[in-house]
Parts: structure tokens; C-alpha cells; sequence
């Protein structure tokens, strides 16, 4: 079941729409909260039983306020806004911006304390340095090492369907115990364009006490397709979400606008 915290942005989206929505029909009362009420249970309910369609809940929470402003029958606000949920969702995620130029920037920052050894830090943060067990991503089913290059791993990871996908990691450097820099690559089956998920990670382990680390880490999607990124902001799920065993951790997130300039190298890489 996907955790109602993680998906706090839609369930938040949704109860603030149907409220304003409600606000909109009848005017401030009882019944705009009742209304947020519903809007969270609603939402709730879609992300924790329907993963795979929790995106419609950030559609409908846009859809709601703007099919009661269309000067209809109530009778039909429904269909209106199972209509405009549609239409928001093919515009959103239907793919079209792939072929754009357009892509995000994610630089996220993260200082983490785990209440352990940097020897342990290390096995659960790098991937290739403990068992997929150990890993801080639960769904690594396993790796391996490229016989050419012992600084490139293929990693296999679960996903819902049942079906695994790739990714490649690959180092550029590496002092064991203390820091990293790699590349974190997946390719992105469903892009409208051949297209590499790439993600560019550094960390660096420092001992506070021999059970007792800080980590200081940075990663860095230079160019995200806005669909994912949108889908992974709602998700909260960025790619540097190891602080499961932490003590404590701060993160500082920038978003911006970038431009697809790697398109023939990401071709090339797919090809």
C-alpha cells in the first residue's frame, strides 16, 4: 500500500479543491468542510488502493474548481468534471512535452545522521558495496559488476508490475567508506522520445562516533521530462530517499527550468 504521508501533496490538493469548490456552489458553511472532508477521504482512497491511477487525483483537484465556474446545470457537474479530469490528465501526462525541448532541473542537498557505523553508511548508501539487502532501495533484486569495467554496475529493481528494470550505475569516483560521485541511469520505456532517467549522486561519509555518521549528499537530475517530474513531486519520491534508519536529516530542494541539450547523447545511449 503506498504510504498516505508520501502522497500528502495529492490528498492535501484534493481536500483544499473540493473546499473551494463547495465554497464556490454554496457559498461559506458547514458544508465546505464537509466537503474537504470528502475530498481527502476520496483521495485517500485512490492513491492507497489505485496507484497506478493516483495521478487523476491532482487532475480532479484542478478540474473541481473549474467545472464549477462553467455556468451549467449542477446536474452535470459530474460529467463536467470527470470531462475536464480527462482532458487535464492527456495534457499533463499524456506525453506530448516529451518532444519539447523543455525539461526540469532537480538539485536536491540532504544531510543525514544515522545512528551507526560509516562502515554501514557506506554498504547501505553505495549501491554494489553490500547485498541488495542492505540497500537502502528495497527493491533491488540484484547486481553486477561489468567484466570490462569494475566501475559500472547493472542493478536490477522490482517494480509493481512484476517485471524488473534496469539501471546502470557508474562511478567517477570512489574512496571507500568516505565519498562518491556516480550516475544513477535508467531509460524511460514509455518517453515519446528515447530518453534516459539520469541522476547524478555524490556523498560524503564523516565518522561522529564509532556508531555514528553524518552523511552529506547532493543529487542532481539535470533534465527531467516535466511529466516525471511532476509525478515525482506529487510523490515526494526524488530519488535520495535513504533517511528511512535515520536519526534526523534536513533537505534543501531547487527546481528549475533547463533545456533538453543531450538529446543525441541520450539517444545514442538508449540506441
Amino acid at each position: 500500500m503506498t504510504s498516505l504521508f508520501d502522497q500528502r501533496r495529492r490528498l492535501i490538493a484534493l481536500c483544499v479543491s473540493s473546499m473551494l469548490t463547495c465554497a464556490l456552489f454554496l457559498g461559506l458553511s458547514i458544508w465546505v468542510l464537509i466537503a474537504g472532508m470528502i475530498g481527502l477521504l476520496l483521495a485517500a482512497i485512490i492513491v492507497s488502493t489505485a496507484r497506478a491511477g493516483r495521478r487523476v487525483t491532482e487532475c480532479m483537484a484542478i478540474a473541481l474548481p473549474m467545472a464549477a465556474l462553467i455556468p451549467l446545470d449542477p446536474i452535470a457537474t459530474p460529467i463536467i468534471v470527470g470531462a475536464v479530469t480527462l482532458l487535464i490528465h492527456v495534457f499533463l501526462y499524456s506525453g506530448w512535452s516529451d518532444r519539447t525541448n523543455v525539461r526540469i532541473r532537480l538539485h536536491s542537498q540532504k544531510t543525514t545522521v544515522f545512528g551507526f557505523s560509516a562502515a554501514r553508511a557506506w554498504r547501505h548508501l553505495v549501491p554494489g558495496e553490500g547485498t541488495p539487502r542492505q540497500f537502502w532501495r528495497t527493491k533491488l533484486i540484484d547486481f553486477a559488476t561489468d567484466e570490462d569495467d569494475p566501475l559500472t554496475l547493472y542493478l536490477r529493481i522490482g517494480t509493481n508490475s512484476g517485471i524488473p528494470k534496469e539501471a546502470m550505475v557508474t562511478f567517477l569516483s570512489k574512496n571507500p567508506e568516505t565519498s562518491c560521485q556516480y550516475l544513477y541511469e535508467v531509460a524511460i520505456e514509455d518517453a515519446r522520445v528515447p530518453a534516459l532517467d539520469e541522476t547524478n549522486v555524490t556523498l560524503e561519509i564523516t565518522p561522529d562516533t564509532p556508531h555514528r555518521c553524518v552523511v552529506e549528499s547532493t543529487l542532481v537530475h539535470e533534465a527531467l521530462l516535466p511529466r516525471l517530474a511532476l509525478t515525482r513531486w506529487f510523490d515526494d519520491r526524488l530519488g535520495d530517499e535513504w533517511h528511512g534508519e535515520a536519526l534526523r536529516h534536513t533537505t534543501k530542494r531547487k527546481w528549475s527550468l533547463s533545456r533538453n541539450q543531450t538529446g543525441e547523447r541520450t539517444a545514442a545511449a538508449v540506441a
